[in-house]
């Protein structure tokens, strides 16, 4: 099997370094002052352009202000179309030329901006396709773990659409959540592979969700070989990946996250008119997550 991930030998303070190397001389006017990068990749990264305006487009906005990457990815604001984002490009710059072991702990208060948007993006995505949330505790849980996988398959592909290196470094810093592979480059942009890349990121967030639901590494293997006949060779890659999910993300930031927002989240999502998404239990029946991923790519042009 071809691996995707090597082992990193650039050290947290090198890859600020490269990407400062490579900012941009004139940003964007959509940049967000002080978030680490964001204006390098938006000059770089397509989709990352395209999510910005969507999360503009529905009155979206942002706030400098203090923010550990821990307390946002436990916080109940997820559900509000608000990003709050730590300002530390210039003090990330200067520690990587001057106090390069102080990196680590300033990236602590790096967010991925990219993936905030694409949760708020993703709500009123499924507003607009009456797509609610069901109240029953087991069936509400599925949800969750099927809209971050959504989320999770959108970082995936940011990651794949920036140079690997850069991908890396920014993966390294927290700018995005995903260190990129070179499977989009390597099956190429004709239409076929563009639909193939696809089909990948559909088996990709599908065994991203099993890994949320807490499915053993052969179970996922055995669904995704059922499921996605046609990946071939990538098959095996979509499973590594998919497990590379930060275990303590799985075991325990998400599930707390679910329990200690339950209430704010049936209150923003459940409609009480709507029995919401029943997602089944079988691993074997997915025809409903593949069809909502297939118009969630689609809004995205991917």
């Amino acid at each position: 099997m071809k691996k995707d991930f090597q082992k990193n030998s650039v050290a947290p303070h090198e890859a600020v370094l490269r990407l400062s190397r490579l900012k941009p001389n004139n940003g964007s006017r959509s940049a967000l002052s002080g978030h680490p990068f964001d204006s390098l990749l938006l000059a770089t990264s397509s989709l990352y352009r395209k999510s910005r305006q969507l999360y503009r487009e529905q009155a979206g906005t942002f706030s400098p202000s203090l923010l550990s990457s821990a307390r946002s990815l436990s916080s109940s604001d997820l559900l509000k179309n608000h990003i709050s984002y730590s300002p530390t490009e210039d003090e990330l710059i200067w520690a990587a030329k001057h106090e390069p072991a102080s990196v680590l702990k300033l990236r602590t208060l790096t967010t991925s901006v990219f993936h905030e948007q694409s949760h708020r993006i993703l709500w009123k995505h499924f507003q607009e396709a009456q797509v609610h949330a069901p109240r029953e505790k087991n069936a509400l849980r599925r949800y969750l773990n099927f809209v971050e996988s959504l989320v999770v398959l959108m970082d995936m592909a940011l990651a794949d659409q920036v140079n690997p290196n850069t991908a890396t470094a920014l993966y390294l810093v927290g700018s995005i959540y995903d260190p990129g592979t070179r499977v989009r480059s390597e099956l190429g942009n004709s239409r076929a592979a563009r639909r193939q890349y696809r089909n990948y990121l559909h088996a990709a967030a599908y065994a991203t969700y099993l890994n949320l639901e807490f499915y053993r590494p052969s179970q996922i293997a055995r669904a995704i070989h059922a499921l996605y006949p046609s990946l071939g060779p990538l098959e095996e890659r979509v499973c590594a990946r998919a497990l590379r999910l930060d275990r303590n993300f799985v075991t325990r930031t998400n599930p707390i996250w679910q329990h200690r927002n339950h209430r704010p989240i049936v209150k923003a999502l459940c409609k009480s008119a709507n029995p919401g998404l029943i997602l089944p239990e079988d691993p074997l029946q997915n025809v409903q997550h593949y069809l909502i991923a297939e118009s969630w790519m689609q809004r995205f042009g991917l």
